[in-house]
């Protein structure tokens, strides 16, 4: 399942992308489109990118989009899974990454933990298991082993998105309801 521009939970960031995998998990993807030359700086709590007035590490962002998430769905949802977070840089290859930052403990320490282009065109089988991976490494906070996501979660997600309608009373409730007031 993937959701995409999620920007309509109360309360909460806009959420890049939203995967679920039935069999490894849940994340929470931010991205950002920008080739490696646009990425003047990085530190664990603030990416420079060129042109871009924000400064907070795409990996911060995503895990604030968790944040919101989280109290979102925790009033509706009797057991949250866990939702590992991490950054896609769609532009940027993992080994262009690691030689531009060789010289970064912290950039070399969550290379394997983020998505770049080779995860997304190298093949199904690999991009799993950069999400297993991930799932168990996240570029922040503690990880967690790769289990299914519980359908009763699935099922209650799916109640939240879909559409309301209003309730509106039966032929019959009106007809007695008038009944009622013709009576009183």
């Amino acid at each position: 399942i993937l959701l995409f521009n999620v920007d309509f939970i109360p309360g909460g960031r806009e959420i890049d992308v939203i995967l679920i995998h039935e069999d490894i998990g849940v994340f929470i993807i931010e991205v950002k489109g920008v080739g490696i030359d646009s990425i003047l700086s990085i530190s664990p709590t603030n990416w420079c990118i060129e042109n871009r007035d924000t400064s907070e590490s795409p990996v911060v962002q995503s895990y604030r989009q968790y944040e919101g998430l989280r109290d979102f769905l925790k009033p509706h949802i009797r057991r949250l899974p866990f939702i590992a977070v991490t950054a896609c840089l769609p532009k940027v290859q993992r080994q262009q990454w690691m030689e531009r930052y060789q010289h970064s403990a912290y950039a070399q320490s969550i290379t394997k933990s983020l998505i770049f282009e080779d995860d997304l065109y190298s093949g199904t089988p690999v991009l799993m298991d950069r999400l297993r991976w991930i799932h168990s490494n996240p570029p922040i906070r503690q990880g967690k082993d790769v289990r299914p996501v519980s359908h009763e979660f699935l099922d209650s997600l799916r109640r939240i998105l879909e559409p309301a309608q209003p309730v509106l009373p039966t032929l019959s409730e009106r007809e007695r309801l008038a009944a009622l007031e013709r009576g009183i």
